[in-house]
């Protein structure tokens, strides 16, 4: 069974119902593209900062089911296609979000995404990159899903041609009383253009 099919069926099993935490306050007013939308958990926190329009793409058909009956909010345009086929034409986006994505894709997949964003970015854009590091109790465990645990080192690779603002990890137990650690990361970029600007007001 492919990746697709295996989202597929997990969300018809379930889905997450918590909203994304700790979003940088930066979609008040701009034009976001999220990639890997899943069911809404991340838009959900996208739509309260009140953004102008969102595009939420994702290969689960499954999840983009769920995620338009959970939320039916005109500003946003959902899309069902593979992150790694974008159309040509979606335009420009002010922010774009990747959130536990890039662990779903191989290193090589990587590489091509971050790259392809670039041209969709606008000149004065943020990427937000948030995603499970080495060291999540989710690295010793075996999963037909694909799960590649991303280190810092590699976030700096693969951002090395924006200008990264911030880059940390963070480590938590997600269940009261468990032994269990989540190790996630999370970092910002922006377009290259934008560096001068920012280097002079930092």
């Amino acid at each position: 069974m492919n990746q697709q099919s295996l989202w597929d069926t997990f969300y018809t099993i379930q889905a997450w119902q918590k909203e994304t935490l700790d979003l940088p306050q930066i979609c008040a007013n701009k034009r976001i593209l999220e990639l890997g939308c899943g069911n809404g958990k991340t838009l959900k926190a996208i739509l309260s900062q009140d953004p102008q329009a969102v595009l939420a793409i994702d290969f689960s058909g499954e999840a983009l089911k769920r995620a338009k009956e959970m939320i039916q909010d005109l500003r946003v345009t959902f899309l069902h296609t593979n992150v790694l086929a974008l159309p040509g034409d979606l335009g420009t986006f002010d922010v774009i979000v990747c959130y536990y994505l890039l662990n779903n894709l191989t290193p090589a997949e990587q590489t091509s995404l971050i790259a392809s964003l670039h041209s969709l970015l606008n000149p004065e854009g943020t990427l937000l990159l948030e995603d499970y590091t080495t060291g999540d109790h989710r690295e010793q465990t075996t999963h037909t899903l694909r799960r590649d645990f991303i280190s810092q080192e590699r976030i700096k690779q693969l951002l090395a041609n924006y200008t990264l603002t911030s880059c940390a990890e963070n480590s938590f137990s997600p269940y009261k009383q468990s032994l269990q650690q989540r190790r996630i990361i999370r970092a910002s970029a922006i377009h290259p253009v934008s560096s001068k600007k920012y280097d002079n007001s930092g």
